[in-house]
């Protein structure tokens, strides 16, 4: 089977979950033998390698629109001989590119798959909804809220599977020890994006009384980082709250498992790779409900709260009071290697198999 990935921006980790989660499934699916390529554009890319035994094809970026809508005409000449073509994201240029060309589709939203309303509507209708979610064979929903808003943008409930994203476990078959210290830790990390809550996360850190927690916060900036830095003065933190910029995988490992706890203050989550990877360190997590992941976390894994900053702080203490950075560390690994992607990969590929039966 000759699989190709679509997706409008590879570059890592500029790309986000998304573009992440692209690179690890088709990582994982060249692993058990297919012939996997990957489509996309040059966009901050440029230099950007492919994942081991995946063809990566990038494309010419000739225009960046609103920051988002990334414009390579060159797809519309690529070569399309494949056996499906798995779109990711959803309402891109890229996608509209190469859903031209008549190869069985699978979409995965990866949470873009919300209703638009205003007056952009029937433009988004015309183009995404008629030329790519009516003519897809299968929708791929990373959780239980896509589901729903397939089924309103007009998709059919038989047409949609739940296959969340995954986490590389081979990442973390040698986590670091911890090492006793004396302050507590709350790690963040993710992009510096109104949607992920960080101010949130820092109205709730005011909050606590305890001097000793440290707030670590990782990650790119995506628009909103000076916002923070400056409440974070603001409000007097800036003793209390350390930048860590962007990590490489080992600096990753050291930090997440060096964590007290892992904080997931979103407003809106699909679902995430992050917090996965957090637990695949043995480190508890505190999410806002506002996360579909919240709806499946076992007690033993983390905290779920309301989205708002007493709350938040609440758990925060609740978790030190009770030790919970210091239990069920093996349960949490053992927990999330249910979602690594290699089982993914076997998944998705009986899903093409099964689109392909029937085309």
């Amino acid at each position: 089977m000759k699989i190709l990935h679509v997706i409008d921006q590879v570059s890592q980790p500029w790309s986000g979950g998304s573009g992440k989660a692209v690179f690890e499934l088709a990582r994982a699916q060249a692993k058990l033998g297919y012939d996997v390529t990957i489509y996309s554009t040059d966009y901050k890319a440029k230099k950007q390698e492919p994942p081991k035994g995946v063809r990566l094809v990038k494309y010419s970026c000739w225009l960046n629109l609103f920051g988002s809508i990334r414009i390579a005409p060159g797809l519309l000449f690529a070569d399309y001989d494949f056996d499906i073509m798995h779109l990711h994201n959803y309402r891109t240029a890229v996608n509209l590119f190469a859903v031209l060309r008549r190869i069985p589709i699978v979409l995965q939203a990866h949470g873009s798959a919300n209703t638009i309303i205003g007056l952009t509507k029937p433009l988004h209708d015309l183009l995404w909804n008629t030329m790519i979610l009516k003519r897809a064979k299968r929708c791929i929903a990373d959780a239980d809220m896509e589901i729903g808003q397939y089924v309103t943008e007009g998709a059919k409930r038989d047409n949609i599977t739940l296959i969340p994203v995954g986490v590389n476990m081979n990442d973390f078959k040698h986590v670091p020890t911890r090492i006793p210290k004396k302050n507590k830790v709350l790690l963040f990390m993710g992009r510096f994006d109104r949607i992920k809550g960080v101010d949130l996360l820092i109205k709730a850190f005011s909050l606590l009384s305890d001097t000793e927690i440290v707030l670590c916060l990782a990650g790119i900036d995506y628009g909103c980082e000076s916002e923070i830095r400056d409440m974070v003065i603001d409000i007097g933190l800036d003793s209390r709250v350390k930048y860590l910029g962007q990590l490489s995988q080992d600096e990753k490992l050291e930090v997440l498992t060096q964590a007290d706890l892992f904080m997931m203050p979103s407003r809106y989550e699909m679902w995430g790779i992050a917090f996965m990877e957090a637990l695949a360190c043995g480190t508890p997590i505190i999410m806002t409900d506002t996360c579909e992941a919240s709806k499946m976390l076992p007690a033993e894994c983390g905290m779920v709260v309301p989205f708002n900053d007493r709350s938040l702080a609440d758990a925060i203490q609740q978790a030190f009071k009770a030790r919970l950075p210091d239990t069920y560390r093996d349960y949490r690994h053992k927990w999330v290697s249910q979602y690594s992607w290699d089982k993914i990969a076997k998944r998705t590929i009986n899903l093409y198999e099964e689109v392909l039966s029937i085309n």
